[in-house]
């Protein structure tokens, strides 16, 4: 005989029993189709009526649905074969545990688990059992993702479960999947499963990848920052890179997801890489807002020189600075009066503004000349209010002299000279020009005859001197004897002339 040793049945529904079983060959003339199935439970107490859905006994099919389930069917039944002939007949041997149930059980889902790479194709089923084959439950997914097939399957034991296919494809982020299942008692009510739930891990490269900025404002010149970079990945963001950005050049500035730094004017532009182990994304360039006071303040005026009253003229002022904020002011005496608020001015010619503030501006005729015994820098500045000019350049014991004059209300001219400095090549010189509303730099390069190579000339000369004045001596000396030699030879060429002989006393005699 053939019977499922157990089987799950809904209170106030119907249960169909998957049954066979064989007679010997002398007892099958007996089977026709009077016979009945009777269910009983090892006390002998018939428990289960058939129906006229019982199979036929004739071909030995047991199948039997019953309905009205209960509580008092929850235990085990065995069948009884009554032909009302010899052939009635108990199989004790094998009989069908009837569970019956308040809540349907929980819905399966296979494969349990799912790990699959953006992208590809998935199919998750869900199966419920079917206790009796005129009610099957409805499945229903949460949430759809694709197409749905459903069908019935025959298990090993002869029941049949419900199966409902999901196929689509990954591409949501660990997504959740719920299966439920929803059972018909024979009154026409329905009772809802518990809910079956999988959670499908999808893996995909880094993306949305994203920098944060604290403090998120503004933030002043050397105050500290941090930058948080973040991805969406499976799996986790495995590295992370920081870069500063200057049109074109990357440079490599940090290598973990929190970057702390100092604000930098030379460092506002910055993104971050993100990779996992399936691919890299860059973030967005973030702009820092890093504010800075103002430098290198300089004005233009346009046109350069001289104008007519009435006519116009621009006036254009620009500055490192962040924020950049513009004021341009007409001064008489002490009186300062506000004329614009923006980089570039417009206005008329008037004899009463001719005295606008603006920065210093060197001009480029200042330059630097001389040699190693001497050093001269000319520095030129023009502004309003006149400039003041300061000289920054090398420390040493070297004299110098810096000298000042106006060449009018709003130009300066400076002078710095060095006597004999003691540098080594090459010598930055620097001239700073400032007045109240900004400030102007002019470096020089100087190149001149160091120290070391002064001695080493001197070293040269001393030698050839010495020798040029024993050359001189020795010519001296020989010119001396030359001439001493010289009158020693006419002193004797004297004594020895006619002229000068003396008479001897024979000669004197004969005479």
């Amino acid at each position: 005989m053939f019977l499922p040793q157990s089987i799950k049945a809904l209170q106030g529904s119907c249960v169909t029993i998957p049954c066979s079983f064989q007679v010997k060959e002398e007892y099958k003339t007996y089977l026709h189709s009077g016979c009945k199935a009777v269910w009983i439970d090892n006390s002998s107490s018939t428990l289960l009526d058939p129906t006229q859905e019982t199979g036929d006994l004739t071909q030995q099919n047991c199948t039997t649905t019953f309905h009205g389930i209960g509580p008092q069917h929850n235990q085990k039944h065995f069948l009884r074969v009554e032909c009302n002939n010899l052939l009635e007949y108990t199989f004790n041997e094998a009989g069908v545990n009837i569970q019956v149930l308040e809540i349907p059980s929980t819905p399966t889902l296979t494969p349990p688990s799912v790990s699959v790479s953006e992208g590809q194709s998935v199919s998750v089923q869900c199966s419920a059992p079917v206790p009796c084959l005129s009610l099957p439950p409805t499945l229903t997914w949460s949430p759809v993702l694709g197409d749905i097939q459903e069908t019935l399957q025959e298990q090993p034991d002869k029941t049949y479960v419900k199966v409902s296919t999901l196929n689509f494809t990954a591409s949501e982020p660990n997504t959740n999947l719920t299966c439920s299942a929803v059972h018909s008692r024979e009154n026409g009510t329905h009772v809802l499963s518990s809910s079956a739930q999988i959670t499908v891990d999808i893996t995909y490269p880094s993306r949305n990848t994203r920098v944060t900025v604290s403090p998120s404002g503004p933030v002043t010149e050397h105050s500290n920052i941090i930058l948080n970079c973040s991805s969406d990945a499976n799996p986790a963001v495995q590295h992370y890179h920081w870069y500063k950005t200057d049109g074109g050049t990357h440079t490599l500035i940090g290598n973990s997801s929190v970057l702390n730094m100092k604000a930098s004017r030379d460092t506002t532009a910055i993104f971050c890489v993100a990779q996992n182990e399936l691919g890299t994304e860059n973030s967005t360039v973030t702009h820092l807002h890093i504010h800075y006071p103002p430098g290198n303040t300089k004005m233009t005026v346009t046109p350069s020189g001289p104008v007519t009253e009435h006519s116009y003229i621009m006036l254009n002022c620009s500055s490192d600075a962040n924020p950049s904020v513009f004021l341009w002011y007409k001064t008489d005496g002490g009186t300062h009066t506000l004329i614009g608020n923006s980089s570039v001015l417009n206005i008329k010619a008037s004899r009463d503004t001719t005295a606008i503030f603006f920065p210093p501006q060197i001009v480029s005729s200042s330059n630097c000349s001389g040699d190693s015994v001497k050093i001269s820098c000319v520095c030129e500045t023009e502004g309003n209010p006149i400039p003041l000019i300061q000289w920054s350049f090398p420390q040493t014991s070297s004299n110098h002299f810096i000298s000042s004059e106006p060449l009018s209300d709003k130009t300066l001219r400076s002078v710095l000279t060095v006597i004999k400095p003691q540098w080594r090549d090459p010598v930055t010189l620097v001239c700073h020009s400032n007045n109240s509303v900004g400030s102007d730099t002019q470096t020089f390069e100087i190149v001149h005859n160091s120290p070391e190579k002064q001695n080493g000339q001197e070293d040269v000369v001393t030698p050839l001197l010495i020798a040029s004045t024993v050359i001189l001596m020795v010519l001296v000396l020989v010119l001396l004897c030359m001439i001493r030699i010289l009158i020693v030879r006419h002193n004797k060429s004297r004594l020895s002339s006619p002229e000068t002989k003396q008479q001897s006393p024979e000669d004197q005699e004969k005479k």
